[in-house]
């Protein structure tokens, strides 16, 4: 099962998730591919660490050209301006043509069956340390907080009492 997919740029990141569609409903919902594998990885930008964490047996063409002739256009628009429904989340690139369609895809096809490396490195004391004054630093805003709602609760207590 694939868990996530890394790629290398937005406009990749937009592609796939409207491939996703596709992978269960959409151009292959009568192939034998396991699609629940491919549309519901999470999709994530990481150009230093592209590919896929998990497995899959079978992976999509992304540049079949029965598919691209349904729907060319409507990947370039999402890419462009970002969803049909509300032109939000595009990278805005007037200039993303076909060319670059066919470069993201076939970049793509590459992506799938790489094997993304999710081992991190081990932290460093000063990264351990800073972390850890950093959730000190919360705790003391926290209680700061907490503090000034106690004393206004306390002022507010006095101010009735001395009312009456």
């Amino acid at each position: 099962m694939i868990r996530k997919i890394a790629v290398r740029n937005e406009a990749q990141r937009i592609l796939y998730e409207s491939l996703q569609g596709q992978f269960s409903d959409g151009f292959w919902e009568n192939s034998t591919m396991p699609w629940q594998d491919w549309a519901s990885a999470d999709v994530v930008v990481d150009p230093e660490n592209v590919g896929v964490e998990g497995w899959a047996y079978r992976y999509y063409n992304l540049t079949n050209s029965t598919l691209l002739s349904y729907i060319e256009g409507d990947l370039i628009h999402e890419v462009i301006h970002g969803s049909w429904r509300d032109n939000e989340g595009g990278i805005g690139d007037e200039s993303y043509d076909r060319k670059r369609l066919m470069k993201d895809l076939n970049d793509l096809k590459r992506i799938q069956k790489i094997e993304r490396d999710t081992s991190l490195p081990e932290p460093t004391a000063k990264e351990v340390a800073l972390a850890a004054k950093a959730e000190a630093d919360e705790r003391v805003a926290k209680a700061q907080v907490a503090l000034d709602a106690a004393t206004k609760a306390a002022e507010a207590a006095q101010t009735a009492y001395d009312a009456a």
